[in-house]
């Protein structure tokens, strides 16, 4: 290779002077290059928070609001920003949005969309999860446990929301306005029906008991509860007349033991219907909406008082009035408003 000339070989370690320079402060200084590009980051996420802003308040803005496309929106937003600028905004929106959707789902009696939202709204919501519980088993009752025709097509939903609510009520919560022992008893009256459907006798019985104890001068839950009695009165009067007439009529010392098992179940059923319909009949007497019903229970009470009082029914309109002056609602220590 030719020398290089003095000036040329200097103008070479100039330029490559130069060139190293150039490289040391690139790489000795880089922050201009990425500030730059921190910028643009910062640039492009608040474009993306603003754009999901903007989504969710022309959503908002509607004349028809569309609920479920504000919530989904909104739950975007605070999913990518919990902390963004719009954020105390937002949040609030999504169970305004959840609520207007309950209220719609309920007026078209979507059970299944009620029980959807309400489950999500409690679980966001643990402050306010008794309430949310207690409406859901409610409009189950409303439009299905308690409509002509019933329906149990969710019975398993309203018995599981029903305990929780009543754990949640006997550990100290209430639901606003709620008075607690007519709540009480109503939740337990959804957990009767639901026994009383699945054939589950005696748990219906205990559930009317319960419910009539928390409300006593509710008249549905005396007559419910007379009503099973009587099913189990005519299965064991049935399981008592299919016994031989010799077994059936001997004497009381006499009877052999399971056939005497068989009578005293007639009579106890007996007694348990008698019980529980003087109740509603003191309950009813001055209410004309249960003229019919009354009517009709106050035949069989009669004919079965009879029956437990060789064929006397004096002393039966005592009974009636004694449990009249026992139906008196909760005192004020036992009730919460």
């Amino acid at each position: 290779m030719k020398k290089l000339t003095t000036a040329a070989a200097l103008a070479f370690v100039v330029a490559l002077t130069t060139l190293q320079v150039s490289a040391r402060s690139i790489i000795s200084n880089p922050t201009p290059l990425r500030g730059a590009q921190d910028d643009k980051q910062k640039d492009d996420k608040a474009k993306e928070e603003t754009d999901a802003y903007t989504a969710w308040y022309n959503a908002t803005r509607e004349t028809n609001k569309d609920w479920s496309k504000i919530m989904e929106l909104g739950k975007a937003y605070m999913a990518k920003y919990p902390q963004g600028q719009w954020a105390k905004y937002i949040q609030p929106s999504i169970a305004q949005a959840r609520n207007a959707m309950l209220t719609k789902a309920a007026q078209d009696k979507n059970v299944a969309e009620i029980i959807r939202l309400g489950k999500e709204a409690a679980a966001e919501d643990q402050s306010a999860e008794v309430d949310y519980y207690t409406f859901i088993v409610g409009q189950i009752g409303t439009l299905e446990l308690f409509a002509q025709p019933p329906s149990f097509a969710h019975a398993a939903d309203a018995t599981d929301l029903a305990n929780k609510s009543i754990a949640l009520i006997e550990g100290g919560k209430l639901p606003k306005g709620a008075n607690k022992n007519v709540l009480l008893a109503y939740l337990n009256s959804v957990d009767a029906v639901v026994e009383k459907n699945n054939k589950n006798t005696d748990k219906a019985i205990a559930y009317y008991q319960k419910a009539a104890s928390y409300d006593p001068t509710n008249p549905q839950y005396s007559l419910q509860c007379g009503s099973l009695h009587q099913q189990k009165y005519a299965a064991a009067a049935t399981k008592f007349q299919a016994i031989p007439d010799t077994d059936r009529e001997a004497e009381a010392d006499k009877m052999k033991p399971e056939v005497k098992a068989v009578l005293d179940e007639v009579n106890r059923e007996a007694d348990a219907v008698i019980q529980c319909w003087a109740r509603f009949v003191a309950l009813t007497q001055d209410k004309k909406e249960w003229d019919g019903t009354r009517a009709q229970v106050q035949k069989v009470l009669t004919e079965l008082y009879s029956f437990r009082h060789n064929g006397s029914s004096e002393g039966l309109k005592e009974l009636i009035e004694r449990s009249r002056s026992a139906s008196s609602p909760p005192s004020s220590s036992t009730a919460s408003h």
